[in-house]
């Protein structure tokens, strides 16, 4: 099984404790790049799923290039293995259909949840009908050995319910467009403030999500910025940990909480809600650049 991600963006070690070596063993880690794709097909013959985030690693931190899901797409097809997306994030939020319907791609299988259950605990895994029927009870289907699926939440009515009620609220893709604009204009807006100020990094995401990311010595434009166009290297030097802990603390004290080094917007957020997390960021960029954690231009 191969699962994409960018060297230099990764966790700080090799492995994340608690997961034994074996299971490392059958994983295959690659960087977001057809090229690599390529020889590790052409490398390995026990290939038998690849799984890729759907706007790229970290939900989207590590943004993948134009057209890489759907060549990701053909390779898996040509080679008889699974194409699996991770769509828990993007599924639904990215637009009615998630990224396989703005990129017009369809994996084998897809992961959901967040929106899918309306803020219950829930989830679901969609997909082809001959992969999805190894799920099926004995006689409700064709003959095959049945793959287990617990689950504490499995048949919860009132996730049923709620994610139904969800679903049918944001069908018509509204409220994604709403929220999709609101967050174009907070990341052109913090994108300002950075150019204004001249401190260097990037305000950068796609649809409803931003991420932040101060480090570099490249001193941004004023306006949207789309984590597939930046240029190539922008992103592999990390943002100091102790410069966005700082960061963290210093919005949150301006009433504005981020969601590591980023977050999301929502159609219930308002151009009132973008103004003031755009003082906020400018309070706290000025207070990290007077107390020294920014490093100039």
């Amino acid at each position: 099984m191969a699962r994409l991600r960018r060297p230099g963006l990764q966790l700080r070690g090799p492995r994340s404790p608690g997961i034994p070596a074996a299971t490392l063993d059958s994983v295959l880690v690659l960087p977001p790049s057809l090229d690599a794709v390529d020889r590790a097909f052409a490398e390995r013959g026990d290939i038998g799923a690849v799984i890729v985030e759907a706007a790229g690693a970290s939900s989207g931190q590590v943004p993948l290039p134009r057209g890489f899901l759907q060549g990701l797409a053909e390779r898996c097809a040509r080679a008889g293995a699974v194409f699996i997306m991770d769509e828990v994030v993007t599924g639904f939020r990215w637009a009615p259909g998630g990224v396989q319907e703005v990129e017009g791609v369809r994996p084998d299988l897809v992961t959901l949840a967040k929106i899918l259950a309306g803020g219950f605990p829930g989830g679901a895994v969609a997909g082809r009908r001959d992969l999805l029927e190894y799920l099926q009870f004995p006689g409700a289907g064709p003959r095959t050995e049945k793959v287990g699926h617990p689950g504490t939440f499995n048949a919860n009515p009132l996730s049923a319910a709620a994610g139904a009620a969800c679903l049918r609220e944001i069908a018509d893709g509204t409220h994604q467009q709403r929220a999709a604009g609101l967050a174009a204009s907070l990341r052109s807006g913090m994108n300002a403030v950075l150019c204004e100020l001249g401190i260097p990094g990037i305000v950068y995401g796609q649809s409803s999500a931003f991420r932040v990311h101060l480090a570099g010595s490249a001193v941004p434009e004023a306006g949207d910025a789309d984590g597939r166009d930046l240029p190539p290297g922008l992103l592999e030097t990390p943002m100091p940990p102790e410069r966005a802990r700082l960061l963290q603390l210093a919005l949150l004290n301006r009433g504005v909480q981020l969601f590591g080094t980023g977050g999301m917007l929502s159609s219930a957020h308002t151009e009132a809600d973008i103004e003031a997390t755009l003082e906020a960021w400018r309070g706290a960029l000025l207070q990290l650049r007077d107390e020294g954690h920014l490093e100039p231009a």
